[in-house]
């Protein structure tokens, strides 16, 4: 059972990173440009 909830309750975070992750698209994709630039620059 404890792994069943486990199971359950990381599918339903990962349901919700993903709707965020969309929902905030733009800004994830800028933060994300932005990552790349400093890495390069490294």
């Amino acid at each position: 059972m404890p792994v069943t909830l486990y199971k359950t309750i990381t599918i339903i975070i990962a349901i919700a990173s993903m709707s965020a992750l969309l929902t905030l698209s733009p800004k994830v994709d800028t933060a994300i440009t932005q990552m790349v630039i400093v890495g390069s620059n490294l």
